[in-house]
């Protein structure tokens, strides 16, 4: 059965925190399949459990660190991304095209809105004449806060607009969670 470990992986809920079975990680070391979102979620239990898999890891680092080089150039972020790209910050700064990309990331917030009407979240900067509008997929957004004083708007699917009605949380990305 080809694919069997990829389509193994897809079933695990991405919010598992407990360290992947030891064969799983074994056959990933070499090459997979996996979409970035999986893939990251495969490289985010590596790095957690580096300690419990030894060498298994000194394999798989060199991977992991071109993996976020090429995701952050792709300007892709999630939660585990997100962790990656802190765990691996000095690396990411040693590249001048990604280091360029990561300084926009320092103003990157997840929002979380559990209301699955709101689909975009809009941000607007008194001192900027635009605004900027994120979508919202599976009740996050990732989006840029140049400061604390900008207006955040969350967009129903009737493009309405709510300020302070509809209750969310930030959280910066470098900020450990």
């Amino acid at each position: 059965l080809t694919q069997l470990f990829e389509y193994y992986l897809y079933t695990i809920p991405m919010n598992t925190k407990r360290m992947l079975p030891k064969t799983l990680l074994m056959y990933f070391n070499y090459d997979n399949m996996l979409d970035y979102k999986r893939k990251a979620y495969l490289f985010v239990n590596v790095w957690k459990y580096q300690q419990q898999i030894g060498e298994l890891f000194v394999n798989y680092e060199p991977r992991i660190k071109l993996f976020v080089i090429e995701q952050l150039l792709h300007r892709h972020i999630n939660e585990d991304l997100a962790y990656l790209y802190r765990r691996l910050s000095e690396d990411i700064l040693q590249n001048p095209e990604a280091s360029a990309v990561f300084e926009e990331m320092v103003f990157v917030h997840r929002l979380v809105c559990d209301n699955p009407g709101v689909r975009h979240v809009v941000v607007k900067h008194g001192e900027l004449d635009k605004e900027e509008i994120f979508p919202v997929a599976d009740g996050r957004a990732w989006v840029k806060l140049y400061h604390s004083e900008a207006m955040i708007l969350l967009e129903d699917k009737d493009g309405r607009r709510h300020l302070d009605t509809i209750p969310y949380s930030l959280e910066a990305l470098f900020q450990e969670g």
